[in-house]
């Protein structure tokens, strides 16, 4: 992989979009006019980093069509807020005031294709005396950016490109021949294994069928056995009931029939099934080889892969 950068002058300024910041736990006193000055005073420590900010039209426009209330823990909210502001990153703030007073500023930088530049950092500043609330805001928010470092990303996102490779010899789809050059070293080598050859599902039907077909052949010839064996105690070799039979030996010569029955139907459908079976699992086509070769040519040397494409 070969990753291209365009050159740029040293003077051009990272884009970077900051989300209006997040006050998580303000306090009571705090206006809405605080709220802009601090947020006039990240954009102003982000270009004092080696950034340059969208005008605060275009970002107040950006977050109103942004809609989402999530960039906190989702990547994806800034990075649309940093496509919606024309920018390629996108940075988010948050500002929490702790129970004693202290002041944590959390931030992350976003690329607006989605991919995390700077991880989660945060700065906590604690409450000192004669020192503002606001004032400790801002220390936070300039500590969070020395360590963000927006100026020291890349100006333009990475262009990744893939290597010319070489040409390829292709002659109606059965053969393959690379060519090496002239000044490069030709060893021998074992031409690589075969792919594995896929039987035919016919032979698979067809020895399922042959063995179907046996088993029920086998079980056709036990039922004409038997019902051969209960015949003959009842019934003379003409067919007919033996003398002095009743309705009970009656009974057992005609189920003695319709076993034989069954037995010769099961039997010849049996029968029928496993010659099938046999000839379709000695007809069913086999899966062409690849032949590989390889041979000299001047200057090089060519491997040849020849036999049936998918």
């Amino acid at each position: 992989m070969i990753l291209v950068v365009a050159t740029l002058s040293h003077a051009q300024a990272v884009d970077l979009a900051a989300l209006p910041i997040e006050f998580v736990r303000p306090p009571a006193s705090m206006k809405p006019a605080d709220q802009d000055e601090l947020n006039g005073a990240l954009k102003r420590i982000a270009r004092n980093a080696g950034t340059t900010t969208p005008p605060t039209g275009k970002l107040e426009k950006a977050w109103t069509e942004l809609r989402r209330q999530d960039c906190a823990t989702e990547d994806a909210c800034v990075s649309q807020f940093a496509v919606k502001a024309g920018s390629l990153y996108g940075l988010y703030t948050s500002i929490d005031t702790t129970v004693k007073g202290d002041v944590v500023a959390v931030g992350r930088i976003v690329r607006d294709d989605g991919k995390v530049v700077r991880p989660t950092v945060s700065a906590r500043v604690a409450k000192a005396a004669n020192v503002g609330w606001s004032a400790q805001v801002k220390q936070a928010l300039e500590q969070l950016v020395k360590q963000l470092d927006p100026g020291t990303l890349p100006v333009t996102r990475e262009v990744a490109t893939r290597p010319v490779d070489p040409p390829a010899v292709v002659d109606a789809g059965v053969a393959v021949a690379v060519v090496a050059p002239p000044d490069a070293g030709v060893s021998e080598l074992p031409p690589p294994p075969p792919p594995p050859l896929e039987a035919s599902p016919l032979k698979t039907v067809g020895l399922v069928t042959a063995v179907s077909g046996g088993a029920l052949l086998a079980g056709g010839g036990v039922l004409l056995l038997i019902g051969r064996g209960q015949a003959s105690a009842v019934l003379n070799d003409d067919g007919s009931l033996k003398a002095g039979s009743g309705a009970a030996q009656a009974a057992q010569a005609r189920s003695a029939t319709t076993m034989q029955t069954i037995g010769a139907t099961l039997g010849a459908v049996g029968l029928g099934a496993g010659v099938a079976g046999l000839v379709v699992w000695l007809l069913a086509p086999e899966p062409a080889r690849p032949v590989v070769t390889a041979g000299p040519l001047p200057g090089g040397a060519a491997v040849f892969v020849t036999g049936e494409l998918p």
